[in-house]
């Protein structure tokens, strides 16, 4: 499957409870998208695409996703745990 064929999911938190979801996601065939404030969180390193980005500052976590979706990376939905 090519990269602009996956759909890509945005992952919103990135610490040990998102691995999970992560990892399901890409076995699933999906892009991850993970953002978190921590910038050691573990899910920011296994992501395809990851920002240590605060997920409440919704301003900061748009213009991420704003410049992937210009790089061709299809975001269809958003999740959290």
């Amino acid at each position: 499957m090519g990269m602009k064929s996956q759909k890509a999911l945005l992952v919103l938190g990135a610490g040990q409870d998102q691995i999970f979801m992560i990892r399901s996601a890409q076995e699933m065939g999906f892009l991850t998208v993970a953002v978190d404030a921590d910038e050691m969180a573990p899910g920011l390193k296994i992501a395809d695409y990851s920002r240590a980005i605060d997920y409440s500052d919704i301003n900061k976590v748009i213009k991420y996703c704003e410049r992937l979706i210009k790089q061709y990376i299809p975001l269809k939905g958003v999740t959290t745990m």
